[in-house]
């Protein structure tokens, strides 16, 4: 076959990767819960974490519950835009139990590196093309065929280069993590502040003088331009919908996606300083999602 090298490598590693099969990593688990893992031992290996508030009546239900130890693989068989086929997810949390609906393999041996092949396993980009040939489609989900993935093979680096790809894999990581805690603790501390300056009854300026009006006085009220997503075009004037107040804009519009070939009245063009807010939502928060339009002359759609 042909000799497989990565482009990217670390410094001192140039030997080809190893075509490995799947039967020489893993084997199929198929270990039954005998009674020994309770409810709170249930896995969900879409997001892997334990189930805190999994409800199960019959406890008789959960002996047909798999055995899924860390360092398992589980297959996962829904498909989405980032896997086209489903995808295998590594335990990396402790050992539990997952629904029958899904197949369990375990590793064959003590060396295997769990940290690489938590993201090997999970690389769509090898691991698609390995699926699209041992799964069968069904509406939604799809199944895989046992015995065809373990006769599937897959490039395999040596043992050293393994260590370095997962320690590096495993630092970008960490780093995703701690600027996800500090991307919630500044909204957490956005929201402080909006609260302590915006609201008289909190506000915590000294001699701050708040005075009564009608939201009347401050502006007026118009319905925007009867456009629909059909109205969307590749060239033309600026163009904001409704329904991307919740999805794709904030509270302040400085730069907008979509434009429009339709024509309308310039009152339906916006203004620097117009505020939008949605006229129909599941709850009274969604109604009260306003966004400022910073931009002059932004055709604003319906509703």
């Amino acid at each position: 076959g042909l000799e497989k090298r990565p482009k990217l490598r670390f410094p001192g590693f140039d030997e080809p990767w190893e075509d490995t099969l799947f039967s020489d990593l893993y084997e199929a688990a198929n270990e039954k819960n005998d009674g020994s893992f309770g409810v709170e031992s249930i896995i969900s290996v879409a997001n892997m974490y334990f189930k805190e508030d999994a409800r199960i009546t019959d406890e008789g239900y959960l002996k047909t519950y798999n055995i899924f130890k860390v360092g398992d693989i589980a297959f996962e068989g829904n498909k989405s835009n980032d896997f086209s086929h489903g995808r295998f997810v590594e335990n990396t949390i402790g050992d539990g139990i997952v629904s029958h609906v899904f197949v369990v393999f375990k590793p064959l041996h003590d060396t295997h590196n769990l940290r690489y092949w938590k993201y090997a396993i999970n690389n769509e980009s090898v691991m698609g093309r390995i699926l699209a040939r041992c799964t069968k489609k069904t509406t939604m989900m799809t199944n895989l065929v046992t015995k065809d993935f373990l006769n599937q093979s897959i490039p395999c680096p040596s043992a050293q280069e393994q260590d370095k790809i997962a320690s590096l894999l495993d630092t970008i990581s960490k780093r995703i993590e701690l600027q996800k805690l500090y991307v919630e603790s500044l909204k957490k501390y956005k929201r402080g502040v909006v609260r302590s300056l915006l609201s008289p009854e909190d506000c915590k300026l000294k001699n701050a003088q708040w005075s009564r009006d009608t939201i009347g006085n401050l502006g007026s009220f118009i319905k925007g331009a009867p456009l629909s997503k059909a109205d969307i075009s590749k060239t033309g004037t600026p163009f904001i919908l409704y329904g991307e107040l919740y999805t794709t804009y904030h509270e302040v519009i400085t730069s907008v996606v979509r434009k429009t070939e339709s024509e309308v009245d310039s009152v339906y063009r916006s203004i620097v300083g117009d505020v939008l807010i949605p006229t129909s939502g599941e709850t009274p928060e969604e109604i009260s999602t306003a966004s400022c339009v910073m931009l002059p002359g932004v055709i604003l759609a319906g509703d």
